[in-house]
């Protein structure tokens, strides 16, 4: 059977489904075989009456009530009781009230659903009358076709004889016992057992790693063979300035500089990431990279993520460069295009020195008469692909990444192969420790006291919500968070940012509270990135158990910027919290970063799309990862003809086209 003929042939797919998985670019049978789950539940038989947390459970047993039906907030609910080994258990399905008509007292069936401590009773999702000691569900997460469907239409296209290529070598897959294309996809359809979904994951992380080191390794031997021009600078220039700055560098900064002024005055592209903690000093190590280029003779840009940042980039650089006279733009969507024009021409003809813009600025070509630097700040928001452009676009251009965002080390093995790396690891002198504390939210009517003394002594609070308005989440939003600080201190000043408004008028907001017209600051994660407010000292993150732990932590780094003690309040219904307490434990970047990967799995971590299904403990999976590091070396040095590395090759090309 042809794999790439119509899925109009399968029994049950008519007009409206074949329109609709269009929009999943499903056509063909193989479209549609090769449409992954994209979550799996696993139910196993557990003794509820022994387990003492909320989990995910299957129970069987006999039905020993009538069926009860009712309304629950619009929503149909239906209660009924299992003996289960003798003991009565109450179960619950919400929006399943079909069931009351097709089961009976007395009726045996295996349940699936949400042991639930509190209130002893199990909320079910699946109700089966086959006796099962596993349940694996499966969600395509597609709204073309319901789950069921989609099960019964791929059953059909396995009833067809056909073959598969598998992308992975043969060899490979011998030297690791993996699973065939052909098994790994049928499994990955219908699983069965634990060791079904074990053996899943073994190829599923294995091919996923090896993709991506080989794509890495080939992005990496491209930037190895693109020469430069060497840069000449006077590095006198460059001590003087270091020596007349109002703080002595660290170690690290020193060691990070020196490694990059190297680099600079090599014969090859520097393709360089700097990263390092909140407040290490990474911009500063970015500025001098910046005049060294510029005394080379050369243009530099510097990228930030938002507008805001952008700005606060501009105001330090001219601050810090005001006696050496450099030519120095700001390029943002708010500005005026007259000041565009003006800035683009500057830079064309080689006048202006310097650009500082917000990402935007990527995708214009042919603006620089001379660029030789381009420094892109917080590049964790700045994928691989991305970097693949750059380089294509700037192909004799020095790189320079900044990342408050450090990667594991284990995730640095792979994610990194194309870029040199260096660490900041102090903090600059006269910091001090971010006290944080995990509290509720009756704890911050104790620290009224507190506040006002911060506030009476010229100090300044950053107040942090998960969301702008009340959408019907049990969480604070800003008018609530307004209303609570307000009514603790009735005369304080208090200002609202969120991301929805303009950026002139967060600009606004925040120049506003920075020149001390507001106590207060309540915002979202707006405030996240590279924000500098010198006399904040407190933080309030409300709801804290909603944000991840390098979000935590970033928000933490917007006080603390000073001498003075700081203070970070993590407020949460929910004390016992792992990240939460985590960070509370630990102020060390690449600790909480090793720890956010364990208890998150990788997620956008990679900076691009991943496929991944479940969680991954990548303490243990650190053999993986050499393993598919080590292979896709060989690979692209001994197989380089094979149809997975062409394959490779040919994606990263098509990536980059669709990027210019």
């Amino acid at each position: 059977m042809d794999l790439n003929s119509s899925i109009g042939l399968l029994k049950g797919v008519g007009e409206k489904t074949l329109n609709n998985l269009k929009d999943y670019n499903i056509e063909t049978l193989k479209d549609l075989l090769f449409y992954l789950p994209k979550k799996y539940s696993v139910y196993l038989l557990e003794d509820v009456f022994s387990i003492n947390e909320d989990k995910k459970v299957l129970v069987k047993g006999v039905i020993s009530s009538f069926i009860v039906k009712k309304m629950h907030y619009n929503q149909e609910m239906i209660i009924l009781y299992l003996n289960v080994s003798g003991k009565n258990i109450k179960c619950i399905f919400f929006g399943q009230g079909f069931l009351k008509y097709s089961i009976k007292k007395g009726l045996f069936v295996s349940i699936c659903g949400t042991y639930n401590i509190e209130n002893k009773e199990i909320v079910g999702t699946k109700l089966l009358t086959e006796d099962l000691n596993i349940y694996i569900d499966i969600d395509y997460k597609m709204d073309a076709m319901t789950n069921n469907a989609i099960k019964k239409a791929i059953f059909q296209i396995f009833s067809l004889e056909f073959e598969l290529e598998d992308e992975l070598p043969s060899y490979l897959t011998q030297k690791y016992r993996l699973l065939n294309f052909k098994d790994y996809i049928y499994k990955s359809h219908f699983p069965s057992s634990l060791n079904d979904i074990k053996q899943l994951i073994r190829r599923k992380k294995y091919n996923d790693f090896l993709k991506y080191t080989t794509s890495l390794k080939l992005l990496e031997n491209n930037i190895t063979n693109l020469p430069k021009k060497v840069r000449s600078f006077d590095n006198e220039i460059i001590n003087k300035f270091i020596i007349n700055l109002d703080y002595e560098l660290t170690i690290s900064q020193k060691e990070t500089i020196e490694t990059i002024l190297h680099d600079v005055s090599s014969n090859h592209v520097m393709n360089r990431l700097v990263e390092g903690d909140v407040g290490s000093g990474k911009t500063i190590v970015a500025f001098i990279t910046m005049l060294a280029e510029i005394l080379s003779g050369y243009q530099v840009l510097l990228m930030a993520p938002t507008e805001l940042l952008a700005k606060q980039h501009y105001e330090k650089f001219l601050q810090v460069f005001k006696k050496y006279n450099i030519e120095t733009r700001l390029l943002t969507s708010s500005i005026k295009k007259q000041y565009v024009d003006e800035a683009l021409n500057g830079l064309r003809d080689g006048r202006v020195k310097c650009l500082i813009s917000t990402q935007a600025i990527l995708y214009r070509k042919n603006i620089f008469d001379n660029l030789g630097l381009i420094v892109i700040d917080e590049q964790h928001r700045f994928g691989v692909e991305q970097r693949s452009q750059l380089l294509n676009n700037n192909p004799n251009v020095d790189a320079l990444y900044l990342s408050a965002t450090p990667i594991p080390r284990t995730l640095g093995l792979t994610h990194f192969g194309d870029l040199s790396l260096s660490k900041l690891t102090e903090k600059p002198n006269g910091r001090k420790k971010i006290l944080t504390n995990v509290i509720s939210f009756k704890d911050i009517l104790k620290l009224k006291d507190k506040i006002k003394n911060v506030i009476d002594n010229g100090h300044q609070i950053f107040v942090v919500v998960s969301q702008i308005e009340d959408n019907g989440l049990d969480a604070y939003d800003i008018d609530s968070a307004y209303e609570l600080f307000s009514n603790l201190i009735p005369d304080i000043k208090i200002g609202k940012l969120n991301g929805k408004l303009t950026e002139n008028y967060k600009n606004k907001i925040m120049e506003d509270f920075k020149n001390h017209k507001y106590d207060i600051l309540i915002s979202t994660t707006v405030i996240e990135v590279g924000i500098d407010i010198k006399d904040a000292t407190i933080m309030f993150i409300l709801d804290a158990d909603r944000f991840g732990l390098s979000t935590l932590h970033q928000l933490r780094g917007r006080v603390g910027r000073n001498s003075y003690e700081s203070y970070c309040y993590l407020v949460s219904k929910y004390l016992n919290n792992d990240r939460l307490r985590a960070l509370e434990n630990t102020d060390d970047c690449f600790e909480l970063s090793e720890i956010d990967l364990k208890l998150r799995g990788p997620g956008d971590i990679l900076g691009t799309e991943q496929s991944g299904f479940i969680n991954l403990d990548f303490e243990n999976d650190y053999a993986i990862y050499k393993c598919a590091l080590e292979d896709s070396i060989d690979l692209i040095n001994n197989h380089s003809n094979s149809k997975f590395v062409e394959n490779i090759n040919r994606n990263l090309k098509e990536k980059n086209n669709k990027l210019n």
